[in-house]
């Protein structure tokens, strides 16, 4: 019925919005090993719709996405990724109010500069899908470059799937808590304020950004009140929450270009306002936050070959640092890590496509992720998607992807364009 219900419901969005455009899919995922207790396949539906215009002077953006479970309903959403009105301000500047999915990163795997929406984690776990946040946003062209201002009255929640799903691994925290130098809180309204400078010199062009948020990239899922038991250990006391952090981002993100090839980096700084020596009980043993920075450099470059076809190779790594190596691995999943990857599009009638990534951690013994996909279209509205996702781990590692243990899974993805 669910199903049912966001079919009919994406089909009278593309009627009313007579000018926007979007697709329907139905989707497929089979894990290659089966969990007991845990979804072993996954069959859903989603849709997305975009839209915009003209309104009263000024113009309005609309973009609206949904998604039906069939094997695992908790995991089924409707979400507002833009809806928004823009208009001329003062001193010509340009002002838009209401949701909007916001894009600052450069690089094709790692994304350390992405850091303002929330959530949705219940996709691929390297680059998690997002969701709108409500913002009003001072747009302001100048000779030096494109300043903006920005102001968020709340924060959104990120998507948590059900404990039944794969990446849950059985744990779906039952509330969520803000943490800041004053303490605990589950209020969500509260401003947050940023500010960025856009500037393109020559061939390198450059984003330089400020950002006073809620943090919802990088929760701690666990307990803030627990006891010490001799000869037992940490028991854990109170509900299973996600715990938000108050934190300063101060990030830059550039491109440089050299003929065909294409040279990228992403800093980001994460100066963390909370209370000294605040620690938290996970499922891997007691955590404290604690300030870092995460680098990423890339190299891209494209190639046409005699037949018509368009190769992109990538090349990325990225880093934390500030902290020692243990604390690394507790903060990131890409701490000290190797990507390398290729697409090659064939450019003809059906617009074949084939992508290859690789993750390799230089750290962690023996650990990868590797994506396969295949891209076809049918006719003009039809397309289809055939993907293969793998995993390994160190068999003593407790961090880094063994959360994902058994979760390689091949995929296939139908979708209906309008």
């Amino acid at each position: 019925m669910k199903i049912l219900s966001i079919l009919i419901c994406s089909l009278l969005i593309s009627n009313v919005f007579a000018d926007g455009r979007g697709e329907i899919s139905f989707s497929y995922h089979r894990y290659t090993k089966k969990q007991t207790n845990q979804i072993n396949d996954l069959m859903f539906s989603s849709f997305e719709v975009e839209d915009s215009g003209e309104l009263w002077g000024g113009e309005f953006k609309l973009g609206i996405v949904g998604k039906a479970n069939s094997k695992d309903r908790e995991n089924s959403y409707l979400n507002v990724n833009d809806l928004y009105y823009s208009f001329t301000g003062p001193f010509l500047s340009r002002i838009d109010v209401g949701y909007k999915i916001y894009n600052w990163s450069k690089m094709e795997a790692f994304h350390p500069t992405d850091v303002i929406n929330a959530r949705l984690l219940d996709s691929d776990i390297e680059n998690f899908d997002k969701k709108g946040e409500f913002s009003i946003v001072f747009d302001n062209e100048m000779e030096f470059g494109n300043l903006k201002i920005y102001a968020f009255p709340f924060y959104e929640e990120s998507f948590f799937p059900s404990a039944d799903s794969r990446i849950s691994d059985g744990v779906k925290p039952s509330r969520v808590k803000r943490v800041t130098k004053d303490g605990i809180s589950d209020s969500q309204t509260t401003w947050q304020y940023g500010i960025s400078l856009e500037k393109q010199i020559g061939e390198l062009d450059f984003l330089l950004f400020g950002l006073k948020h809620i943090d919802r990239n990088r929760p701690i899922v666990g307990y803030n009140s627990f006891t010490s038991v001799p000869l037992v250990g940490n028991i854990p006391t109170g509900e299973l929450a996600a715990f938000y952090f108050d934190v300063l981002d101060l990030g830059l993100a550039s491109t440089y270009f050299l003929e065909d090839h294409a040279f990228k980096m992403e800093v980001l700084n994460s100066s963390f306002d909370i209370e000294e020596g605040q620690v938290f009980l996970t499922g891997s043993g007691l955590r404290k936050v604690v300030d870092y920075t995460t680098v990423s450099i890339g190299h891209e470059y494209p190639y046409t070959w005699n037949n018509g076809w368009d190769s992109t190779f990538f090349t990325e790594y990225q880093t934390v640092l500030g902290v020692d190596s243990e604390t690394a691995q507790e903060l990131s999943l890409f701490q000290n890590d190797l990507f390398v990857g290729h697409r090659i599009a064939l450019n003809d009638a059906f617009s074949k496509e084939f992508v290859i990534g690789f993750f390799y951690d230089l750290q962690r013994k023996n650990e990868w992720l590797i994506n396969i996909g295949y891209d076809q279209r049918l006719n003009d509205f039809w397309k289809f998607h055939v993907g293969y996702r793998g995993f390994n781990h160190g068999e003593d590692d407790k961090l880094g992807v063994y959360l994902l243990e058994g979760d390689d899974e091949v995929s296939f993805k139908l979708s209906r364009f309008f």
